[in-house]
């Protein structure tokens, strides 16, 4: 076969594969349906900017939607093979934060007069929880109290014997958070 001819015949058929195979990886490009090679060669930069969008707390759909087209599918393998990239731009991301939640602190505590405390102390608290929340400590704190209703029962079953006024009463079982019927479990 001559060189000519196989150039020739390349550039008739025009593709790797099947015209059949080729309309099908079109038709799932067309829906944002790509293989990380792919998207590498046909949306340069793609992956980089799931992964900064990602980072800076956007949800897998709002990434599809502000990189459109782009499919979740897509997005998850992207964040399924560059699980450290990710966790490195978030600590890049959470050291900014963190610089700004000490330099709006430190301007509030110089220049009192100068920043509205109200404002000052809502970005302040919110940089700071923003930077928690990216470095995976606690942004909140939740306080569970049990109580222990047999031994309420008892203590107020002692109280009417003793003659003290007891609001009546009826002690309702409840379930469990675990079984869904909204109690408390241990």
């Amino acid at each position: 076969m001559s060189e000519a001819y196989a150039i020739e015949r390349t550039s008739e058929e025009g593709m790797l594969f099947p015209k059949d195979v080729m309309d099908a990886i079109t038709e799932e490009e067309r829906r944002g349906e790509y293989t990380l090679e792919r998207l590498s060669e046909a949306r340069p930069g793609v992956i980089e900017m799931v992964l900064e969008l990602t980072a800076q707390g956007y949800s897998t759909r709002r990434v599809c939607e502000v990189l459109k087209p782009l499919s979740r599918n897509t997005v998850a393998a992207i964040l399924g093979k560059y699980p450290e990239r990710l966790r490195e731009m978030k600590y890049q991301l959470a050291a900014k934060v963190r610089t700004a939640a000490e330099a709006q602190l430190e301007r509030l505590i110089e220049s009192p007069e100068k920043v509205p405390l109200q404002s000052a102390m809502i970005g302040a608290c919110a940089l700071i929880d923003k930077y928690q929340l990216l470095i995976g400590e606690a942004t909140g704190r939740l306080d569970v109290n049990y109580v222990d209703v047999n031994k309420m029962i008892e203590q107020l079953k002692e109280l009417a014997r003793e003659g003290e006024k007891v609001i009546e009463a009826e002690v309702a079982p409840c379930g469990s958070l675990t079984d869904g019927e909204g109690g408390v479990d241990r």
